[in-house]
């Protein structure tokens, strides 16, 4: 982990590695009698990165209470990232307990759940779904036509052509009555924005 306080501490016969992540102190390889230790007295790390003991573990403290306890990890790897610095977490260790809402794109951070602003552009993942809903919102939706009057009523203001996919170009007009003549007063080519 880039950036991490890594340390080595004995805790009553245990050897454990510790990363300060945001607040959270996570101690991960968490070994008891059945750890392997080498010769300086941590905890003997395998071939593959992880801790050689069965009982590899992940113990999350916030303050002085445990969150989460005993799941097996790869030593190397936070069980819930933020890697877009959104302040969304993923989960990273299959049967990690992150806080949610998570994020649904860690690469984009402009992509969280909650977002309240529209794109032209798809996610660094692709898609449109900005907010992390499970779908794909546009933003206007109004289908235009010829600028008309119904039953007094100036209409046809909206997308001239029918309503474009997301990030899709379209044009869009307004209509209003100007001097009792329904007419179209201004008329513009756009993207799609979704969210």
């Amino acid at each position: 982990m880039a950036g991490a306080a890594h340390n080595s501490v004995d805790m009553a016969g245990a050897r454990s590695y510790i990363w300060d992540v945001r607040g959270l102190v996570l101690l991960v390889g968490l070994c008891l009698t059945a750890c392997q230790f080498d010769e300086s007295g941590l905890a003997a790390v395998s071939d593959s990165g992880g801790v050689s003991s069965p009982d590899a573990a992940i113990v999350v403290i916030d303050g002085a209470s445990v969150v989460d306890a005993v799941v097996p990890i790869d030593a190397h790897v936070a069980p819930c990232v933020d890697s877009d610095g959104d302040t969304f977490l993923v989960i990273n260790q299959p049967d990690a307990n992150c806080p949610g809402p998570l994020d649904c794109d860690d690469d984009d951070v402009d992509a969280y759940p909650g977002q309240e602003s529209y794109y032209d552009m798809e996610r660094t993942s692709g898609g449109y779904d900005y907010n992390c809903d499970g779908e794909e919102t546009r933003f206007n939706t109004t289908g235009g036509g010829n600028c008309r009057f119904e039953w007094w009523e100036c209409l046809g203001t909206g997308w001239v052509n029918g309503v474009p996919e997301c990030g899709q170009l379209g044009t869009y007009h307004v209509c209003e009555d100007v001097g009792g003549d329904c007419q179209e007063t201004s008329r513009v080519d756009a993207n799609m924005l979704c969210r």
